[in-house]
């Protein structure tokens, strides 16, 4: 496993840092958070290290104190996937901006499943998005883009996925639907209903 997937689930363990500069800012930030005991030792694995740093960095870093670190790192697209991964629509947008990274499709993808709206509009200046989406979102319950989706293309994809909203107890899309005179109720709604304990 990582040593980022170790951290975040509390394990113990211990972390060789070879560069002083990226020592000092995963101390700074990370130390009194996790139960990692971080010294200085060999170059071995630095690379490796770095990596998982830079995920480090945006994870669990508000915008201004990412901008202070930021520079110690180079980022690619794949930090841009996990920002979306994390929600850090801020970090996204700087990072895009300042080494003129493009989505691709993927991101979009989980950006609908986190209900990130900003970069969903973001990609599909981009790439076209099309009304499969709508399913990603109303699986996940992602009500902003949701509502969206369904401005954007003025119909449900499939009649199944409202399934997912009555599954979700999602009644804020639910009324939104209903207000576009696009919910026609089915007995399979009712039983989800029953079943979600809504």
């Amino acid at each position: 496993e990582t040593i980022y997937s170790l951290l975040e689930k509390e394990y113990y363990c211990k972390v060789d840092i070879s560069n002083d500069k990226i020592l000092e800012i995963f101390t700074n930030i990370f130390e009194s958070k996790f139960n990692a005991e971080i010294y200085c030792y060999g170059k071995s694995n630095f690379n490796d290290f770095k990596d998982n740093s830079k995920q480090f960095v945006i994870a669990k870093t508000e915008i201004d104190q990412f901008k202070l670190y930021m520079n110690n790192f180079s980022f690619e697209q794949k930090d841009m996937h996990f920002c979306i991964e994390h929600s850090k629509t801020d970090h996204y947008f700087l990072l895009k901006k300042t080494y003129m990274l493009h989505p691709n499709y993927s991101m979009v993808q989980l950006a609908v499943s986190n209900d990130l709206l900003d970069i969903v509009k973001d990609i599909e200046t981009k790439i076209d998005i099309n009304i499969s989406l709508m399913e990603i979102a109303f699986t996940n319950s992602a009500t902003n883009v949701g509502k969206y989706l369904v401005d954007r293309f003025n119909k449900i994809y499939k009649n199944e996925t409202i399934n997912y909203l009555f599954m979700t107890s999602n009644i804020e899309l639910l009324e939104y639907l209903k207000q576009k005179k696009l919910l026609k109720i089915k007995n399979e709604y009712y039983f989800s209903a029953i079943l979600s304990g809504n």
